[in-house]
């Protein structure tokens, strides 16, 4: 009787710690999908950004150059941003694939705060400037543009920008937004897992 009892005993416990064991690694690979869906939307950003510039380089550099200071200075300054965003990205890709998935889970979940924090400064002023610069540079392509353009054209651009400008601000923020959550999430996740130790 005893014996039974005791192999009863032991039997519940490796259960337990089985059970354990497979929560936590449930745990473990939601945290991984949290970060590769963080990183697939970074992905996404770098091929529109990249091509992007590939059409301003086409179409504003290689084929229709602009002659005058200012259209040429928009023209870079609306290509260098673009580009500036591109490296940006694939940075912070690359600082997201160092976090090891190996360390320990607090080590694990401090690297990925410090991630978050890196990623949500990348997102407030960093983008802002990017793209208040790009909307500089488009603005001064217009002089040299409405030489070559009917002024209604000219006209419809300029004006456009702006609530153009608006939904792109709003789009980006939905996707900020997207990115903190899931970097939420996984700091979320890490904390659980760090809590298991």
């Amino acid at each position: 009787m005893q014996d039974e009892l005791f192999e009863l005993k032991q039997s519940w416990k490796k259960e337990q710690s089985v059970a354990r064991d497979s929560k936590s690694a449930d745990w473990s690979n939601q945290a991984v999908a949290k970060r590769n869906a963080s990183l697939f939307s970074q992905y996404i950003t770098i091929v529109i950004l990249s091509c992007t510039a590939l059409l301003i380089y086409l179409f504003l550099i290689k084929w229709y150059p602009y002659s005058t200071v200012y259209g040429k200075t928009g023209v870079w300054l609306m290509f260098a941003t673009l580009l500036v965003r591109i490296l940006i990205e694939v940075f912070s890709i690359r600082k997201a694939h160092r976090i090891q998935t190996w360390l320990s889970a607090e080590a694990y979940t401090k690297a990925t705060i410090r991630y978050r924090s890196f990623r949500k400064f990348i997102h407030g002023p960093v983008t802002i400037s990017v793209v208040g610069i790009y909307l500089v540079g488009f603005y001064l392509l217009m002089p040299e543009f409405s030489r070559h353009a009917p002024l209604w054209l000219t006209i419809l651009c300029c004006v456009s920008v702006p609530p153009g400008a608006f939904i792109m601000i709003q789009q980006i923020r939905k996707g900020i937004k997207k990115e903190m959550l899931i970097l939420q999430d996984w700091i979320q996740l890490n904390s659980i897992l760090d809590s298991k130790e």
